[in-house]
């Protein structure tokens, strides 16, 4: 399980995103909220609680933004280069940074900017419901020359 956060921006405002990705590029948790940081967001979130009481066992990886605990490692942490756990702890995170591409790629949505309203957190949960959808069927991701041709479409 791998944690990352992302904003999406409208009119100087901020939603921060944070989500669980899988090895397999799958979105296993998301959370939008709007006004707080990233680590009061996860600090706040049903997971951390579930992670600190034991309920869920295992690791996290999170940006730097976040502060290590002992199931949350940070890619800078630590670790020096060359050390396995700390190639495993980038590699991981490499993985969340290409899905969170991939998932933008696939909704263009994700990097405009985004009329801020009660529905755009609604609006980025049921992107990465559609992401993981089109996953499970088995899609191709989309790359940066589909969505060029995308783009040449629609003009």
């Amino acid at each position: 399980m791998v944690i990352q956060q992302r904003y999406n921006f409208s009119k100087g405002k901020a939603i921060n995103v944070a989500v669980v990705v899988d090895h397999n590029k799958k979105f296993r948790w998301v959370v939008a909220n709007s006004g707080i940081d990233d680590e009061t967001a996860f600090k706040r979130s049903l997971l951390c609680a579930q992670f600190k009481n034991g309920e869920k066992m295992g690791f996290l990886i999170g940006d730097d933004a976040y502060k290590a605990e002992s199931f949350l490692l940070t890619p800078s942490g630590s670790c020096e280069e060359g050390d396995p756990k700390a190639d495993a702890v980038r590699s991981a995170h490499k993985i969340v940074e290409e899905t969170i591409a991939s998932w933008k790629l696939q909704f263009p949505i994700l990097n405009s900017e985004i009329p801020l309203s009660s529905k755009v957190a609604r609006i980025i949960l049921g992107t990465a419901a559609l992401y993981n959808l089109t996953r499970a069927e088995g899609e191709a991701l989309f790359t940066v020359d589909e969505e060029t041709d995308l783009t040449s479409l629609l003009q």
